[in-house]
């Protein structure tokens, strides 16, 4: 990911929350290795316990973006 295509999804995900109301909002990369089941499972658990209270969760999902033949970036997919 080019540092410019990282802004844009930053400001992306900006706007969405600020659109659904919210004055703030956390950003938090992160990245699951697919290939490894043992981590995939552990990684979802964790973001499960993480983000089961959050009033908003915004995911972006490159790989999704990958497969329809979109631009790594993403952005407004």
């Amino acid at each position: 990911m080019n540092s410019l295509g990282g802004i844009m999804k930053l400001r992306t995900f900006c706007e969405i929350a600020r659109d659904a109301g919210y004055r703030w909002a956390w950003n938090e990369p992160y990245y699951i290795d697919r290939s490894n089941d043992v981590e995939l499972q552990e990684s979802l658990n964790s973001m499960f316990v993480w983000y089961r209270h959050s009033a908003l969760t915004i995911v972006y999902l490159l790989s999704m973006c990958e497969e329809r033949g979109n631009d790594t970036d993403g952005v407004g997919q």
